[in-house]
């Protein structure tokens, strides 16, 4: 009995030597703590207090007497594992200065870059070209301001038979022949604001300068020249329908054409038409299925071109009924190609309710198109259109720099 009080004795002896040895570290470093106050974190990382020999003999002495571990045992525990924990927290927080030191610097190169994360789905360039096609409208209150500029070139041979023909192979008078060369240098200003109910307000205004050189069988030459506005058109657009399964996007629009070009009739011989010269009501309808990163877009148009009284007599242009289908191809969210066929049918014209023979057209244009996204609020738009039927211009070039002027 007495033996086993005296072992008793020295195992309290022993856990207060393990709780001065524990104490040891933890009052070495408040001290050094007072000492650099103010200091910051990246200084030299405490050193853990090591294991105490002695609490593995008390954990021994007391798990054979069958007793509790002391408080002071405890204490040296809960130490060690702020210790632990307090350089776990200085690892992360050097782990979370490099990323955010990271993170800065691909700012600091590339800040457009970093601000386009803000940007809203519109700015992509896919569908960039949507709006160009009349497939998207502009959020609310959001203004867009388009300057533009196209070059179109157009030839004919014409064939100037003065006679009578006796059979279809021989003809009695003279035969001369035209080689007609017309090119149109057109900058224009596109304005489109987006407006509440899905509903968008389009303004279009195109100036000309337009030279058109003859060239007769005789090898003589002449050549005419005009510049001024053309013809300018308005236009209102409204989304009916959104897509929904496998049911397309549906907009419809109504467009007007004024006559504010220089007319075709009454003009001198040396001035060239920049305007056709009737008022003219154009209805739309375009549907679009958009499957990132690929669009398709159909559109349906008819123009009413109201008849109008010239020197000549009462004219009443042929209406014009078209279709327009295409597809559009995200490259990347800066860059997208489009491709498109548009096709125009016009009746005769009839002057005093008389048909005009050889009135009526037929105009088809494919097209070959790009967008690029230059800023956040900048793009670029470019095409490429191929005359495919006779009536049509041999081609038409056009570059678009839209602008978005208000959110």
């Amino acid at each position: 009995m007495a033996l086993k009080k005296t072992a008793y004795f020295f195992s309290i002896i022993a856990v207060l030597l393990s709780v001065l040895l524990a104490a040891l570290p933890a009052v070495a470093l408040s001290d050094e703590a007072s000492v650099d106050d103010g200091v910051m974190e990246e200084t030299e990382p405490v050193s853990e207090p090591g294991p105490a020999p002695a609490a593995e003999v008390i954990d021994g002495i007391l798990s054979d007497e069958g007793l509790e571990k002391t408080p002071a045992y405890i204490f040296w525990q809960r130490e060690k594992e702020a210790v632990e924990l307090k350089k776990r927290v200085e690892t992360l927080e050097l782990e979370v200065n490099e990323l955010r030191s990271a993170a800065q610097k691909a700012a600091a190169f590339s800040p457009e870059r970093a601000s386009s994360a803000d940007e809203d789905a519109a700015r992509t360039a896919l569908e960039r070209t949507i709006i160009e096609k009349g497939g998207l409208l502009l959020n609310p209150w959001s203004l867009e301001v388009a300057p533009g500029f196209s070059y179109i070139h157009s030839s004919s041979e014409e064939v100037i038979v003065d006679g009578f023909t006796i059979l279809p192979i021989l003809v009695v008078g003279d035969i001369t022949s035209e080689r007609v060369r017309r090119d149109t240098y057109m900058p224009s200003l596109t304005l489109r604001l987006g407006l509440p109910k899905d509903l968008q307000a389009e303004v279009y205004v195109p100036y000309s300068h337009a030279t058109e050189k003859i060239v007769t069988s005789e090898s003589e030459e002449t050549g005419h020249a005009s510049t001024g506005f053309g013809d300018i058109e308005a236009g209102l657009t409204w989304q009916a329908f959104r897509e929904k399964g496998w049911f397309p996007d549906l907009l419809t629009g109504l467009r007007w054409k004024t006559t504010t070009g220089r007319s075709p009739f009454g003009t001198s011989d040396d001035d060239l038409a920049l305007g056709t010269g009737f008022n003219g009501v154009q209805a739309t309808l375009t549907m679009l299925k958009l499957r990132d990163p690929l669009a398709l877009y159909a559109g349906l148009s008819y123009t009413a071109n109201l008849a109008a009284h010239k020197t000549s007599g009462r004219i009443d242009p042929g209406d014009t009924a078209g279709f327009q289908l295409g597809m559009g191809l995200s490259l990347n969210p800066d860059t997208s190609i489009n491709f498109g066929w548009d096709q125009r049918f016009t009746g005769e014209t009839t002057l005093q309710g008389e048909d005009v023979p050889g009135t009526n057209l037929t105009v088809g244009m494919l097209r070959v198109g790009a967008s690029y996204i230059l800023s956040r609020k900048v793009s670029l738009d470019v095409s490429l259109g191929i005359g495919i039927t006779a009536d049509a211009p041999d081609m038409q070039a056009t570059v678009s720099i839209p602008i978005k002027v208000l959110n």
